[in-house]
């Protein structure tokens, strides 16, 4: 949601492009369920 936020407010875009739009994602955090796997 802040990705599209983001492009709406500082990029300029317009809401459907912004939802559209590729976003980045990372899995390098702890999961918040246990047995808490990492992912490096």
């Amino acid at each position: 949601m802040l990705q599209v936020m983001l492009n709406v407010l500082h990029f300029g875009m317009e809401l459907q492009e912004a939802i559209e739009a590729p976003r980045v994602s990372s899995y390098a955090f702890p999961s918040s369920f246990a047995p808490f796997d990492y992912f490096p």
